[in-house]
């Protein structure tokens, strides 16, 4: 029992640090609008000049978050970022194949575990389901598998507080065994780190109360209520104090700003990879419907329907600002995992075969693009009919091994040349496929070390990484603030943005005047007096400004 435990450890401490490599993880974090999470727990750990900045003096979304941060940053350094990404994608390995194990077992169904790790690997490479298949088939699934609806997603290749999550898929795994109280706790911990949670977490433990309740498991259900609500009721009593009440200019502004929003506007998010994960998400349903599984599931999609049609037939700032549909990101993955629990399961040795070989074309495919290929037509064509070529020849090699050769075992050398290939695949976006980043990376390296309590840039807004990489307060960039700060992040973007345009000597006096403005930081082209400049390189140019 003890050896059989170890091994399933290994197994899941390998295969998640495999995924770190697969999905792949983002070196270049915090970076875009991940800095909005990092930015309080920076700032409180005493980096640079950040409580001059005015978004210090916004309340902090994430508290829990930012205290993580700042202590791995104060007694480590960001590298532990790292561990705490690799210690969530764990979590998400243990939830994922312990929901995938007990399925098996409730249906006696025999669980290919090798070829389950492969598929597993396979659905979370973004580079094949972004990478090869928008060149491809011209669609980018890159999120389809691991992500909900509106691209609101758990992993995502960076530690940011959604990733947090993958406690509510472990309280999922949790309530399938039976552990009724851990599934309440890990489903609690998750609504601590992220405000939207509150509400994914809330219907995940109702779920379980119901559950109990209908079982006249009443002691249960009590101990879970309560013990959830312990650890759940500090931040959500923080956030109703400080983000419960939305001004009226803030409420104008997301209702004049949903339209085209991913995470927010129905007309963009109802696509059709939504379409294709509602069809995962009931055909799941149907396959565990004799199961414990279904019954958080079924409710689970019940609710998010039920609040999504509320939301938008009401036109409820309030709960849009939930997005109810929030709930998929949970729904998605369990559905995935009963699928490819299916899937795995197959004793068809000619179905087995079919599957490894897709795996592995497909990948082969996508690295073979990387090294040679480029966007012309001409080349995707030839690109597409060798793919289809390939995937003949992969699958009737293996089918002629299989029938000649048996003694080779190609059972289990396929599916590990695969799950090599899709590593490497990773791997090439870890290591290959970098931005070209030198210019920002020298300009925020001078910032750094020249900076001053008295200094107070305008930047370009898309220069979201200059912060936290400098330590140096801003005027306002383009990672959107959060409830009754956005009008004024709007009223900012717009100044900035306009400046920009046109090089306003007046606009840049009042600013200089009435925000402080000490620096401006400026693309290659723009056209300002040289005699202010500090600093340039290929790309940036600083200038020293003052009141005129």
């Amino acid at each position: 029992m003890k050896s059989r435990l170890t091994q399933k450890i290994l197994v899941y401490l390998l295969v998640s640090v495999l995924l770190v490599l697969v999905y792949p993880l983002d070196l270049h974090f915090p970076t875009g609008n991940q800095c909005i999470y990092f930015f309080w727990g920076i700032k409180n750990a005493g980096f640079g000049f950040l409580e001059h900045d005015f978004l210090a003096t916004q309340a902090d979304p994430f508290p829990l978050f930012s205290w993580l941060v700042q202590y791995s940053s104060s007694l480590f350094d960001s590298n532990s970022f790292l561990f705490w990404y690799w210690l969530l994608n764990l979590v998400y390995v243990i939830a994922f194949f312990e929901i995938a194990e007990d399925v098996s077992k409730q249906l006696s169904l025999k669980l290919n575990k090798v070829l389950f790790t492969l598929l597993f690997l396979f659905a979370n490479s973004t580079f094949i389901w972004g990478f090869f298949f928008s060149r491809f088939f011209n669609l980018d699934l890159r999120w389809a598998w691991d992500s909900g609806f509106a691209e609101q997603g758990i992993l995502r290749g960076y530690f940011q507080p959604s990733v947090f999550g993958v406690f509510i898929l472990l309280s999922v795994a949790l309530f399938a065994k039976r552990r009724f109280v851990p599934a309440f706790v890990s489903a609690a911990i998750a609504a601590c780190f992220h405000a939207n949670y509150l509400l994914v977490s809330a219907v995940f433990i109702s779920v379980y109360l119901l559950f109990l309740v209908k079982e006249k498991n009443y002691k249960t259900a009590i101990i879970g209520g309560v013990v959830s609500l312990a650890i759940v009721l500090p931040y959500l009593l923080y956030v109703f104090k400080n983000f419960g009440t939305a001004f009226p200019e803030t409420v104008e502004y997301i209702r004049n700003n949903i339209k085209g929003h991913i995470h927010f506007d129905y007309k963009v998010w109802m696509n059709s990879e939504a379409f294709l994960q509602m069809t995962l998400i009931v055909f799941a349903m149907w396959l565990v419907r004799a199961t414990a599984l279904l019954f958080p599931m079924s409710i689970g999609l019940a609710v998010l329907i039920l609040l999504t049609l509320t939301t938008y037939t009401s036109g409820s700032i309030f709960l849009l600002n939930l997005t109810p549909w929030r709930i998929s990101v949970v729904l998605v993955p369990v559905a995935v995992a009963v699928v490819m629990e299916r899937l795995s399961s197959i004793t068809n040795v000619k179905l087995n075969n079919l599957i490894i070989s897709i795996v592995l074309t497909a990948t082969l495919s996508a690295l073979y693009f990387r090294i040679f290929g480029n966007s012309s037509g001409d080349f995707i064509l030839k690109w597409r009919i060798l793919t289809l070529l390939v995937f003949v020849a992969t699958f009737g090699v293996i089918l002629l091994f299989e029938k000649y050769l048996p003694h080779l075992n190609l059972k289990s050398i396929t599916p590990l040349a695969a799950l090599l290939l899709i590593v490497c695949l990773g791997l090439s976006g870890i290591l290959l496929h970098k931005n070209d980043r030198k210019s920002e990376k020298e300009l925020m390296e001078f910032v750094s070390k020249n900076s001053s309590q008295e200094q107070h840039y305008l930047i370009p807004p898309e220069l979201t990484d200059f912060r936290l990489a400098t330590g140096a307060p801003v005027f306002v960039d383009s990672t959107i603030y959060h409830s009754n700060a956005l009008p004024e992040w709007d009223k900012r973007i717009k100044i900035a943005n306009r400046f920009f345009a046109a090089s306003d000597t007046v606009l840049l006096d009042s600013l200089v005047r009435n925000c402080g403005i000490t620096h401006i930081i400026a693309k290659e082209d723009f056209d300002f007096n040289k005699s202010n400049e500090v600093y340039r390189n290929k790309r940036y140019a600083i200038f020293e400004v003052s009141e005129q």
